[in-house]
Parts: structure tokens; C-alpha cells; sequence
């Protein structure tokens, strides 16, 4: 299972169209680090924040859960 993260995160280095919400999670290799990133965005991107931004927010919840979901099938 970490295998297969650290092979996407490979991937999408090499790989110069990377979306933005994959850039945001560049770098997570592990199920941990997928959540401890989420939460440490979601503290900085809340709306409720001076540099809130809720289309940003909305962005990294989507990312967050397609990564969730491929670990899950691996």
C-alpha cells in the first residue's frame, strides 16, 4: 500500500502537469502523512482564516478524497 503511494508521488514529480490539488499533497507517502497534510491545509485554507479561500478549500477536500480512495484499493 505505501508502495503504490510512493509510486504515484513519483509519478506526479516527474510529471510537469500536475493539478494543483496534486500538488498540494505532493510528497505523501503513507496514509499518515495523507491525513496530517489534510488537517494542516485545512487549518490554513478555512475559510474562517485571514487567508481562507473556500474554491481552495473545495480543491483539497477533492484531492484528499481521491487519495483516500486509491489507498484504499491498493
Amino acid at each position: 500500500m505505501v508502495g503504490e503511494f510512493q509510486a504515484r508521488n513519483h509519478r506526479q514529480l516527474v510529471d510537469s502537469q500536475m493539478s494543483p490539488g496534486e500538488m498540494l499533497f505532493r510528497g505523501v507517502a503513507s496514509q499518515q502523512s495523507l491525513k496530517k497534510r489534510y488537517k494542516d491545509l485545512l487549518k490554513i485554507f478555512h475559510p474562517d482564516n485571514q487567508c481562507g479561500d473556500t474554491k481552495t478549500l473545495l480543491l483539497i477536500q477533492t484531492e484528499y478524497e481521491n487519495l483516500r480512495r486509491q489507498c484504499y484499493e491498493v
